[in-house]
C-alpha cells in the first residue's frame, strides 16, 4: 500500500498546525493486570497531581499575565472528549483522525475557536485516501491455555507494512528478550512470531527495540510477525513506530503490547519451556476515501 498519511484538514493562516491531529489516535490505560505479576516491577501512581502555579516573573511584559493554564487545559479536555466519543462509538483505532467524523469535529472545533478570536480560516481538501487499521486481535496459547493480549496495538504505519490488508495467522512463537545477537543464539525465528522486550529511552516513541536494531534483526532472521513489550508498568495501549528498527521491503505485522501482557507471555514461555507456544494474529485494514 502507498504511504498515505494526508487527509482533509483546515489551514488556519499557516499557524497552529500542531492543534490539528494528523491521524494519530489517543489511547488510554487498560486496568487489566496479568496474573502473578511481581509487586517489585512497579506500578502506575494513582496519586492526583497538584495544580502548578507559576507566578509571572518580575520585569516580564504584564500582558502575559492573562494566560491562564487552567483555561488552556480545558481546551485539552474538550479535544480529548472528541477522541473518547469516537472510541465509545466502537472504533478500535480511535482518536481525532482526518477523514473520519472525529477529524471533521476536530476541524470544526478549531475553526470555531479561531472565529471567537477573530482569526479567519480556510478549508482545503486534499483528495488523497489514507490506509488505517480497522480492527485487530492478538492472543497467545500454550498447554490448553489462551491469553488475549488486550493491550495490543498496531504500530503507526501498520497498513503500509503488512503483506495484505487482511490477515489471519497462527504462528509458532519465540521470546528473544531484548533481541540482541546473543539472544538469538540457538533460536530459529523463521516463519514465527517474535516477542521483544523493549526499554523506553525515555518513552515508547524512542525505545531500545528501535535503536538496538532488535526489530530489524528479527525481520532479517525471517520472523513473520513482531510483538514489542514496552517496559512501562501497567497494561497501556501505545501509539508507537519502528522507523529505526525496520528493514526495507520486508512486510510483516508489528504490534506493541503493555508490560502486564508482555510479562504474561514471558510466563507462558517459561511454563511451556519455550516450545509449543502459538500466537494468533488477526487484522483488517481499510482505505478511507477523502
Amino acid at each position: 500500500m502507498p504511504d498515505r498519511n494526508l487527509g482533509k484538514f483546515t489551514v488556519l493562516n499557516c499557524v497552529c498546525a500542531s492543534v490539528l491531529t494528523c491521524g494519530v489516535p489517543l489511547f488510554t490505560a487498560d486496568s487489566t493486570h496479568a496474573q502473578g505479576r511481581p509487586a517489585g516491577k512497579g506500578s502506575i501512581s494513582m496519586v492526583p497531581a497538584r495544580p502548578l502555579v507559576w507566578p509571572l516573573p518580575p520585569n516580564v511584559d504584564k500582558s502575559y499575565a492573562w494566560i491562564d493554564g487552567h483555561r488552556l487545559h480545558g481546551f485539552v479536555e474538550e479535544l480529548a472528549a472528541i477522541s473518547e466519543k469516537y472510541r465509545d462509538a466502537g472504533n478500535q483505532w480511535w482518536g481525532r483522525i482526518p477523514g473520519m467524523p472525529s477529524g471533521t469535529e476536530s476541524q470544526n472545533w478549531v475553526k470555531e475557536k479561531f472565529k471567537q478570536i477573530g482569526v479567519p480560516t480556510e478549508t482545503v481538501t486534499i483528495p488523497d485516501p489514507q490506509d488505517l487499521p480497522k480492527s485487530w486481535e492478538v492472543s497467545v496459547s500454550a498447554k490448553g491455555k489462551t491469553l488475549k493480549l488486550e493491550s495490543s496495538n498496531p504500530i503507526i504505519d501498520f497498513p503500509n507494512l503488512v503483506p495484505s490488508a487482511q490477515g489471519d495467522e497462527e504462528l509458532d512463537t519465540v521470546w528473544v528478550g531484548l533481541g540482541q545477537p546473543a539472544d538469538y543464539i540457538g533460536k530459529d525465528v523463521r516463519g514465527k512470531a517474535v516477542f521483544i522486550y523493549s526499554i523506553p529511552t525515555p518513552s515508547n516513541l524512542i525505545q531500545s527495540a528501535m535503536w538496538m536494531g532488535s526489530v530489524g534483526r528479527a525481520q532479517q532472521a525471517g520472523a513473520k510477525a513482531v510483538i514489542i513489550d514496552i517496559a512501562i508498568p501497567g497494561n497501556l495501549h501505545y501509539v508507537s513506530h519502528m522507523e529505526a528498527g525496520r528493514v526495507r521491503d520486508i512486510r510483516i505485522p508489528m504490534f506493541t503490547i503493555g508490560d502486564d501482557d508482555g510479562h504474561a507471555v514471558e510466563e507462558f514461555t517459561a511454563m511451556a519451556n519455550g516450545t509449543g507456544i502459538k500466537t494468533h494474529l488477526r487484522w483488517d485494514s481499510s482505505t478511507i476515501p477523502i
